[in-house]
């Protein structure tokens, strides 16, 4: 039990207040930030190589990606 706490705990899920308890973070995401930017990380990585393996170019590929997030912004900007 101990390092299941310890684990919710390292990965920002929990904090323990001495003398108090275990409380859930009021974070908006259950992990803190180095473990999300480590989870995006990973993702672009795959997506670097997937890239290599296509044969596209660093200026497509990063062109692609302001595109997609261009893309995001404005679905988001919809739903609100």
């Amino acid at each position: 039990m101990a390092k299941a706490y310890a684990e919710l705990e390292s990965q920002g899920v929990i904090e323990t207040i001495a003398g108090k308890g275990c409380f859930v973070t009021e974070n908006n995401s259950p992990f803190k930030k180095e473990v999300r930017q480590k989870m995006l990380a990973d993702d672009i990585d795959a997506a670097v190589v997937q890239a290599h393996h296509l044969q596209v170019g660093e200026e497509d590929f990063l062109k692609l990606v302001k595109e997609r997030l261009e893309t995001f912004k404005t679905n988001a900007d919809k739903k609100q």
